[in-house]
């Protein structure tokens, strides 16, 4: 038995291959509505025995006599599948009303299929009957939420569906599967404040944030998060980035939910697009509230409807099967949208690539692959420079008395490297201390937040510094403290100068004894032509930090 055996609940449902004509109707007492067993499966394979609820085919043998008998002048009729080779090419009518028929049906295929598979899939159909001449039957359309809801009902539970039907003298040539789109949107009178707005937010979303939250302006660029920045820019302008599924993942503070922040707020300035930001855990939070209520509708329309859709946090629903199958259908169900503004778009976010995700969805992860991959890794140091620039006007701007001179924000941008919210919770922390502004911001003071912080490099020394500096440059050690004045060499000796004053707790005198014992002044004009270069960027910069994680590594 193949995978295709199965209806949503798991069970085996051996009518899958017969054409929908062949869904036939027995009438008489089935007409009247008795319908839950009077489309019955046959027994288990191989068991000798009729199975449950269902019927032996010497009993529908009977029923076919039956039938023969109750129809005389050769009234055509619908058959059970099996029974009868003849199609059913036409409406039939039946004593009950198709609503009525629909309202019944759907008690018992909540039975059959089960109540979590009922509510997710099933529940959410709506019949709407047609108009027709008199003495032709009307046609029915069921309509699901979305189109990716259609084509799942379409392949597990729609040849049920239209056997039922055709049990209850609805000819299958009069039902058709139809997915809601706006044009067919039944018309509403319920007061305009009480419809969904065209943006989904909570309390706190970027269209209710001040200048000083999430947004584009404020996000600091550099090589390690500029291809992240450029596609949800994209995203933000309403425009189509590379790919529909976008998989955004870097370590915690690097600016994964500033980004997707940012492009709720430019996306709540544009109308025509619709879009939904989720945390994980927000999600499968609403996903079990719409289980225990039993009533999927509301929570599919919000998730499944939106242009764009962005789950946070992805990797703090690992693991959950439920959360993560829904998550699943809806990725399926809005990039398979085609809006006016364009297809629909998914923004996944987690810490750690889908690689390193263990307990991800093994559907989610295979469509995973066709996903475009972005990662943002750590700021360099002029990027966090500018983050601590950033974070610093702010506060002045609350408090004009606090000020940081240019050399401590280096200090700052050079001893905080993890991420760039640590660089902001480093800036905060030392404007608590100097009082919000009311004392002036010194070493002493920078160096204590620092050190709460968990930030030292007393373990780092002179001889350390020079020993790692000479190996990436590839000089000796003799070279840094002879008196030679070639370029090369004065460029290293002062990389190494500036990093031992940033990275250990020795003053410039002890530094000058260590490098030929040069003069006190010399280290302090080495250590300020080393921080215009740090102001600067391009690749002096990127090699004093590469040094200063090597030293790190080393300590």
């Amino acid at each position: 038995m193949n995978s295709n055996d199965f209806t949503g609940d798991g069970r085996a449902d051996r009518v899958d291959s017969l054409p929908v004509s062949h869904y036939l109707r027995i009438p008489g007492e089935r007409a009247s509505g008795r319908l839950a067993n009077d489309v019955a499966t046959d027994a288990a394979p191989g068991s000798g025995e009729t199975a449950p609820g269902t019927r032996s085919m010497a009993s529908r043998d009977a029923d076919a006599s039956k039938v023969t008998a109750e129809n005389p002048n050769g009234e055509q009729a619908n058959f059970l599948p099996g029974l009868w080779p003849e199609p059913v090419t036409g409406p039939v009518g039946s004593s009950l009303a198709p609503g009525d028929i629909w309202a019944r049906m759907q008690d018992e295929l909540k039975t059959e299929f089960g109540e979590p598979a009922f509510n997710a899939w099933l529940q959410g159909l709506v019949l709407e009957t047609g108009s027709a001449p008199a003495g032709i039957a009307a046609p029915i359309t069921l309509y699901a939420p979305t189109h990716h809801d259609r084509d799942f009902i379409r392949t597990r539970y729609w040849h049920r569906i239209v056997a039922r039907f055709a049990a209850a003298g609805i000819a299958p040539d009069c039902l058709t599967l139809a997915a809601r789109s706006r044009a067919n949107l039944p018309a509403t009178t319920a007061d305009p404040e009480s419809r969904p707005p065209a943006l989904d937010r909570e309390p706190g979303d970027p269209v209710l944030m001040s200048d000083d939250q999430p947004s584009f302006g404020n996000f600091v660029t550099s090589e390690s998060n500029l291809a992240a920045f450029t596609q949800m820019s994209l995203i933000g302008e309403g425009r189509v980035p590379a790919a529909s599924v976008i998989f955004l993942h870097g370590d915690r503070g690097m600016g994964k939910t500033h980004l997707a922040k940012a492009a709720l707020r430019e996306l709540a300035r544009k109308a025509g697009r619709k879009a939904l930001y989720l945390s994980a855990g927000e999600f499968r939070d609403q996903f079990v509230a719409a289980s225990m209520k039993g009533d999927f509708v509301e929570f599919k329309r919000r998730t499944r409807e939106a242009d764009v859709l962005i789950i946070d946090d992805l990797h703090t629903i690992v693991g959950s099967t439920g959360t993560q199958e829904e998550l699943f259908h809806s990725v399926r169900a809005v990039i398979g949208r085609q809006g006016p503004k364009g297809p629909g778009i998914v923004v996944l976010i987690a810490d750690s690539a889908p690689a390193n995700l263990n307990g991800l969805n093994d559907q989610l992860a295979s469509d995973l692959q066709g996903a475009l991959m972005l990662e943002i890794r750590p700021p360099d140091v002029a990027a966090r420079r500018e983050i601590a620039e950033m974070a610093m006007r702010r506060l002045a701007a609350k408090a004009p008395k606090f000020e940081m001179s240019d050399w401590l924000i280096d200090y700052v941008a050079t001893k905080v490297h993890a991420s760039a919210r640590a660089v902001c919770g480093a800036i905060y922390s030392i404007f608590a201390k100097s009082l919000n502004g009311e004392q002036a911001v010194t070493r002493q003071i920078v160096d204590d937040v620092l050190r709460n912080q968990g930030i030292s490099e007393k373990r780092v020394t002179i001889d350390l510094v020079q020993r790692v500096t000479c190996e990436f440059f590839g000089v000796s050690r003799n070279d840094l403290e002879s008196p030679r004045r070639h370029a090369h060499i004065v460029h290293v000796r002062q990389i190494a100068m500036y990093l031992c004053r940033e990275m250990t707790n020795h003053g410039f005198p002890m530094i000058g004894s260590k490098f030929g014992k040069r003069h006190h002044s010399t280290v302090i004009y080495s250590c300020k032509l080393v921080e215009e270069s740090i102001r600067l960027g391009g690749q002096p910069a990127r090699e004093i930090d590469q040094v200063r994680q090597l030293v790190r590594n080393r300590a």
